[in-house]
Order: structure tokens, then sequence, then C-alpha cells
């Protein structure tokens, strides 16, 4: 959990945070609010909790801003950054141990394959599940469905990814989550334990299934790819070859019904 406690150094508080089968981090208010980062994302929100489990879940975050309404996001990097809001350093490996408890984060869950085998369905109906694939001008990647993604700022639409809404009958079928301001999906009903984690009305597979009923064909396989230079996930055809791209944790095939994501639609370089 997180706790706040004065300091009369450079600090001018300490949040901390434990979670259940995890290490401890801390979160420091900089007192003199000036540092130098790389703006990720930012969304609207001023709820401190929310603005600081968004950095926790993301490693590659260094810093959060709050001010006005709005959650600021940074990475490690040269540029200048002064602000008149909150602005909050992240310590990873720091545990200060008495402060008063805060704030709770939820358990964060590892990849666990799921156990699967092809199929063959005689399903004759299928409703797709649509997610559409936005990106902001620092080049993040974000996973909404077709009324956007709440408060999150600067979107523009790249793709399209169709999963289906249905369990298949005779066919493996996998639930579809995401991750807090929708940054990455996820594979697997491990995810529920969890509330870090939200869900998608959505479902994937990483085995074959057989359908005559084109509505129903879960022919298009995909993979999440992790881009080099900082920490973000795409979901790109099964052969896709980029010297920034490369394979996650999500060691399985990802099938779909449809997808026009590419690195052309992605603006990948």
């Amino acid at each position: 959990m997180y706790s706040v406690a004065k300091s009369w150094t450079l600090l001018s508080s300490v949040c901390l945070l434990t979670m259940q089968a995890a290490g401890a981090l801390s979160f420091i208010e900089i007192q003199s609010k000036n540092f130098r980062g790389h703006l990720k994302f930012e969304f609207t929100t001023s709820d401190p909790q929310g603005c600081l489990l968004n950095c926790h879940l993301f490693s590659d975050c260094t810093n959060a801003v709050l001010y006005n309404g709005m959650c600021s996001l940074y990475s490690s990097g040269n540029e200048a950054i002064s602000t008149n809001g909150i602005a909050y350093e992240i310590k990873r490996d720091a545990v200060y141990n008495k402060c008063e408890p805060k704030f709770t984060f939820g358990t964060l869950v590892p990849f666990t394959r799921t156990p699967e085998a092809d199929g063959t369905t005689t399903a004759t109906a299928c409703t797709p599940f649509i997610v559409i694939v936005y990106a902001n001008p620092e080049g993040m990647h974000f996973y909404g469905a077709i009324n956007g993604i709440p408060g999150v700022q600067n979107l523009t639409k790249k793709c399209e990814i169709h999963f289906l809404e249905e369990e298949i009958s005779g066919c493996s079928s996998i639930p579809v989550f995401f991750v807090r301001r929708r940054r990455r999906m996820l594979f697997g009903s491990g995810y529920a334990a969890s509330d870090a984690y939200r869900r998608f009305d959505a479902y994937t597979s990483s085995a074959s299934c057989a359908s005559n009923t084109p509505a129903c064909q879960r022919n298009v396989i995909l993979r999440e790819y992790k881009n080099t230079a900082m920490e973000d996930y795409v979901y790109l055809p099964e052969g896709t070859v980029h010297p920034q791209l490369q394979f996650t944790e999500v060691d399985i095939p990802i099938h779909v019904h449809y997808t026009d994501c590419s690195l052309t639609t992605l603006d990948m370089p």
C-alpha cells in the first residue's frame, strides 16, 4: 500500500507501495517540481492513486505529474520539465517503512499460457468485437472500443482488430483483458483475479478453429510485439519484421477474425 510521510531534505513527501506476492516501491514528491524526462502520455483525472497506478504499471515510467485534473506520465529523457502541479519520482527499489498507509494497488498477474487444442465449430452466427488501435504524438499505442478511450489525450485512430464476442462451441476460447488506460491487451482468465485489469467483451485463442461460417472464422494470426525503443506494445500479423520490434513473454499466436493493422498503418518507419 502507499503511504505519505514528511521529509526535510530535497523531498516533500514519500509514497510507499507494497503488493501481495510482490516487492515494494515508493513515489517521492519532488519539492522543486523540476526534472528531466520525456512525455509518454496524458489523461484526465483528479485522483492521485489513479495517476500513480498508471506509472507503476509500466517499467519505463519514471515520473508522474498531477495538475489541474490532468495526469502526465514521463519516461527518462533529457527534456527539462517544469510544472506547477504535484510531481512524483518513482523509486522501484526503495522502501520507507515509517510511512502511514494511504493507497493500495492490485496485484500484477504474470502471463500464463492457457492449454488449448485445435477444434471445429458448427456455429452459424458470430458477433465481431472491434478493438480500435490508437496512437498519440509520442508514438504510444492504445486499445479501445468503438466509443473511444475516455480521458486519454491526443489520440489518432490507426487501425482495427476484430475479435469475436462469443465463446465458440467446439473450439477453445480465451478472454481478452486490458491494462488500465488500455496500453496493452492481455489474454487469459487469470487476469480477472486483479483489479489492475479490465475485460473486453471479446475472446481469442492460441489454437485453430475450423469453421464453414465466414463470420465465425478466426484465421488471422497476430503476435504481440514490444518496441525496444520504449515500453509500447503492438499486435501485428505473424511474421512481421521490424528492427525495433521483438516478441514478448506472451509467446502465443493470437487468432482473430480480421485486422488491417500493419507497420504502415501504425506509422512505424
